[in-house]
């Protein structure tokens, strides 16, 4: 509709300036030189040339007309060539009592300023507003101004619940949000913020709808409004800021808060940390006891991990294989974010319950022919013995060139 207009709007233009007779372009309200002679005053308060407006607001403009060779004596509104009903425009604050050709009586007969205020269209569009003076002779002339509106109110949303919750760790939080467009906008777009910072999508629903990004855009159903369930996943233990953004199509938003304290869920996990030595150094050395923390032989009994020593066709100063598997009926698995249902923002930080401990064993990913990848710092891992769950990071990785005295570090919650 918009674009139509606008063409028809060219069109006229150009056929206009092929046309005309007149090599001088008048000036708007003088196109006939013997009839009154029209103004809209740039005055604070008043619109005196094209504006942008909310649907359906009120504007005023202050028009001033002075006769040409006759008194005045009609004047007539219209917008898009349709004359306005009398509801929706004033006179100096009163009713026009008629349009189009309202009497103009008395003194104004020989000039006036008049205070028109005028209720916008109430459609996402752009109208040319004509005011139009005819006199005694019946010569008359015109001024115009085009009123483009948009919607320039931010969604209205407003959520269930509490600002402030406490939930237990790695939570489902659901937050019951009505989002409606303000007059002629629809809903574009949801963001989910945690701290400032956008959470990754895959912690983030919207009724029936997981995120794909974030933020995330809107599905067509919900575009003209909705009341669904926000879900975001809590992860992290400590006191989070949560908002919900919600923003239409012309970039207007409107924001909820939520403030969630999470605490630890279920029995509290216990940490330790533990060294495991290269195979081939030290007797006694090449396992590790989770329980503990303390090195064991490879083949200790107490060992549920164990380092894979060394690979003999290579030199003592780059020979070591770094790599670790179970030992005793141990099942070793890496834990990698966002792989094999584990969520993108897991941390070992994050692991606060034995509870969780043992549930993580099931987002292992397996080791190929059950022997780890050359480990490196910050990997992690699930490790299952006999029915008793642990999970370790790699703090550190001391590699001795001299001798086979290399070493891993680990923290382990158990």
């Amino acid at each position: 509709m918009k674009n139509f207009k606008l063409l028809a709007l060219l069109f006229v233009s150009a056929a206009v300036m092929f046309t005309s007779c007149d090599p001088e372009p008048t000036e708007p309200g003088t196109g006939n030189p013997d009839g009154p002679s029209l103004s809209l005053s740039a005055e604070a308060g008043y619109i005196s040339d094209d504006a942008t407006l909310s649907p359906g607001e009120i504007f005023t403009v202050k028009l001033s007309v002075t006769p040409g060779t006759s008194d005045l004596n009609l004047f007539s509104l219209s917008a898009d060539d349709i004359n306005l009903s009398t509801d929706q425009f004033t006179i100096d604050g009163n009713n026009p009592g008629a349009n189009p050709n309202k009497l103009i009586l008395g003194d104004d007969k020989t000039g006036l300023t008049w205070e028109i205020s005028i209720v916008a269209h109430d459609i996402i569009d752009f109208q040319s507003y004509e005011f139009t003076v005819s006199d005694e002779d019946g010569n008359s002339n015109s001024t115009s101004v085009v009123i483009t509106t948009e919607s320039q109110d931010p969604p209205t949303v407003t959520a269930g619940g509490s600002p402030e919750v406490t939930l237990p760790g790695s939570s489902l939080y659901s937050i019951m949000v009505n989002a409606q467009p303000a007059v002629g906008a629809s809903l574009a777009s949801i963001a989910i913020y945690e701290n400032g910072v956008l959470v990754d999508a895959s912690r983030a629903e919207v009724g029936a709808y997981a995120f794909d990004d974030n933020p995330y855009s809107l599905p067509a159903e919900y575009q003209t409004g909705f009341e669904e369930n926000v879900i975001i996943r809590i992860q992290d233990q400590g006191v989070s800021a949560y908002e919900v953004v919600i923003t239409d199509d012309f970039g207007n938003s409107s924001t909820i808060s939520k403030n969630v304290s999470v605490e630890a869920a279920g029995t509290p996990v216990s940490l330790i940390s533990g060294a495991l030595l290269n195979s081939f150094g030290p007797a006694g050395t090449g396992g590790l006891d989770l329980d503990t923390g303390n090195g064991t032989g490879s083949s200790d009994p107490l060992a549920e991990i164990k380092d894979e020593g060394v690979d003999a066709s290579l030199p003592n100063a780059s020979n070591w294989k770094q790599q670790i598997s179970g030992v005793n009926g141990s099942v070793v698995k890496y834990l990698v974010p966002g792989s094999n249902g584990l969520q993108e923002g897991f941390t070992f930080t994050s692991v606060d319950s034995k509870e969780t401990v043992a549930a993580l064993h099931a987002n292992g990913v397996d080791f190929n022919g059950g022997v780890s990848n050359m480990v490196s710092t910050g990997d992690m891992f699930t490790v299952e013995n006999n029915g008793k769950y642990y999970v370790l990071v790699v703090t550190d990785i001391f590699i001795n060139e001299i001798d086979n005295s290399d070493q891993y570090t680990f923290s382990i919650k158990l």
